[in-house]
């Protein structure tokens, strides 16, 4: 079955509000009104360009958005479907709650390095996003290490001992999946010279690797995918976000996490 699709410039504007805030944020730094009205101006921007897509994936389309050719039958861009954008609305609402709650939260509480937190806060939308949004799986790993790397200073927001200690194992534990999970990236284009997102699964994945092949690539993508804390290793993110639910927004931890 092949599927229809459209190029469009949404996915893009949609990714260029975040990385534009975080720039406008460290600018108006000494002006917390005004960049707080940054924040909350590029997270309902987001949203609603990302909303506007509902129409044309409604109907059956894809939207596209192809920026290089990074390897043979491998373009570095944006595909998005049903599935895709589902998570991309829950990401971008989650960051207008999230602001919102945020800057009483912290300015009641006097916490230091706000333009830090509304900085990486911004990245790790643009992490997340991009996630949902990827067409294949390069482009996942990219945004996902950025997700990985941007996250880092909220986990060590307070800069206790406990707090760095907690953020470097956080760091360490995601690195490494990273490893695994660009080891899978790799294998999976060595077997069937693709990465795409399609319906049904990448094509010839079964056909081209071996039985054992196929239960290694299993294995590597499951270590890939660390991030949401399966066990045995829970014990680490739980560790490292006890300790940022006690020093930041409590609307970051709970939602942004079930999601991302």
């Amino acid at each position: 079955m092949i599927e229809e699709s459209v190029e469009s410039l949404s996915p893009l504007l949609a990714i260029l509000c975040p990385a534009i805030a975080s720039i406008l944020i460290v600018l108006f730094g000494k002006w917390p009104n005004i960049r707080e009205g940054w924040t909350m101006l590029a997270s309902i921007l987001q949203f609603l360009i990302i909303f506007s897509m509902v129409p044309i994936i409604v109907e059956g389309t894809i939207i596209k958005c192809t920026f290089f050719t990074a390897f043979p039958n491998v373009e570095f861009g944006f595909s998005i479907d049903a599935f895709g954008l589902i998570f991309a609305i829950t990401s971008s609402f989650l960051w207008i709650l999230v602001s919102s709650y945020s800057i009483g939260y912290m300015r009641s509480l006097h916490e230091h390095a706000q333009t830090r937190y509304y900085f990486c806060f911004a990245w790790a939308i643009f992490g997340a996003v991009g996630v949902a949004l990827s067409g294949n799986l390069l482009t996942m790993f990219i945004f996902y290490e950025i997700l990985t790397v941007s996250t880092y200073p909220l986990v060590a927001h307070d800069q206790t001992p406990e707090a760095l200690f907690a953020g470097r194992k956080y760091l360490a534990y995601l690195l490494t999946s990273g490893v695994f999970f660009l080891a899978a990236v790799v294998l999976t284009y060595h077997f069937t010279g693709t990465t795409d997102f399609v319906n049904g699964g990448i094509p010839n994945l079964v056909s081209e690797a071996s039985r054992m092949a196929l239960m290694i690539l299993f294995v590597l993508f499951l270590l890939g995918f660390m991030k949401p804390a399966w066990m045995p290793f829970h014990s680490c993110f739980c560790f490292s976000f006890s300790l940022f639910y006690n020093t930041t927004s409590k609307w970051w931890l709970k939602p942004q996490l079930l999601f991302l």
